[in-house]
């Protein structure tokens, strides 16, 4: 039992330490993309509102596009307004 324990213990220990480099790995490309920090993109709002609570998207089995990407920032401001307005804050 005891010897169980201390292999479980050295899994652990390997992967934490594979997701402490694997983390560390991603901050490091994380950082340099962000010095180059792109500006916020023009969208029209009421379109990606209305696509995301249209019937289309929730029925098809392919969901539906945003004619462009929206930068995840954006579509939390567009989401946080969104239920502001709708009186959905705390």
């Amino acid at each position: 039992l005891l010897l169980l324990l201390l292999l479980l213990l050295l899994l652990c220990q390997k992967g934490l330490i594979r997701w402490e480099e694997s983390r560390a790995n991603w901050l490091k490309s994380d950082s340099s993309s962000s010095s180059s920090a792109k500006a916020a993109v023009p969208h029209d709002v009421d379109e990606i509102i209305d696509l995301i609570f249209s019937q289309r998207w929730r029925a098809s089995e392919e969901k539906s596009q945003f004619p462009e990407p929206v930068p995840l920032p954006q579509m939390v401001d567009i989401l946080v307004d969104l239920w502001e307005a709708e009186g959905l804050d705390i």
